[in-house]
């Protein structure tokens, strides 16, 4: 369903991405891990459409959609978070996850009563129902990111591209977020393809890594063999010195 195909992002003299290639198929679950500045983020800018890559291909859904703006791409079933959430602070939460019904949708023949419906719907399946008519502002960073991914779903994506959805949680709140990450992608059949930092989490959750160090990728397979690869362990630990090429 996505295809990325070597992939080049440079900003100045700095290569954020170099020669970038992976895939992600209908209902797959993969998590993008790396060390901080790996360029996993710039990466979620070009697949969503954010950032214009310097050389590749990238396709989604059979179609190449490098130059489409990312309302365009929102439209053919991709949606992303954001690892710093912007919920609309004064709207209540029913309506801000009403809001991607509403407009995020390509055939865009919601009303309002159903989009709230829709919206009430999502924010059973993310544990956000007790709080629908709150202020997005008075929530906090563990319901903020639930709201962020509710929200997403609104506009009912076919591959969901989730951010750092953990980063900043408590030990419980890890928890209940892999409890939900899990649930969307079981209730909705949908794909995901999630950036994370914390390994243990996303190799509860996701069969399958992908690597990206210095902007390349230096692994991809099934989980369990990919936390083993010496080249991983040494992007997150280092090699001692001395200890070869």
């Amino acid at each position: 369903m996505l295809e990325v195909v070597q992939i080049c992002k440079r900003f100045g003299g700095v290569t954020a991405l170099d020669r970038v290639s992976l895939t992600v198929a209908e209902g797959e679950i993969v998590g993008l891990i790396g060390p901080n500045g790996a360029g996993k983020t710039t990466l979620f800018h070009v697949i969503s459409g954010f950032v214009r890559p310097d050389g590749g291909r990238l396709r989604f859904a059979g179609r190449e959609v490098i130059g489409l703006p990312p309302h365009r791409i929102c439209h053919l079933g991709l949606a992303r978070t954001f690892q710093i959430v912007q919920p609309f602070t004064q709207m209540s939460v029913v309506d801000n996850v009403a809001v991607g019904c509403l407009f995020g949708r390509r055939d865009g023949r919601t009303d309002v009563r159903q989009a709230r419906d829709a919206a009430l719907r999502l924010l059973d399946l993310v544990e956000l129902t007790g709080v629908s008519t709150l202020p997005a502002h008075a929530l906090n960073l563990s319901e903020r990111k639930r709201l962020e991914i509710a929200r997403a779903l609104a506009t009912g994506p076919r591959l969901l591209c989730l951010d750092e959805a953990m980063s900043g949680l408590t030990t419980a709140e890890l928890d209940r977020m892999v409890h939900t990450i899990r649930r969307v992608h079981a209730e909705l059949h949908l794909a995901v393809l999630m950036v994370e930092h914390n390994v243990r989490l996303v190799t509860r959750t996701c069969p399958r890594l992908v690597v990206l160090n210095y902007g390349q990728v230096v692994a991809d397979g099934p989980t369990e063999t990919v936390v083993r690869d010496p080249r991983v362990v040494g992007a997150y630990l280092g090699t001692r010195s001395g200890a070869g090429a």
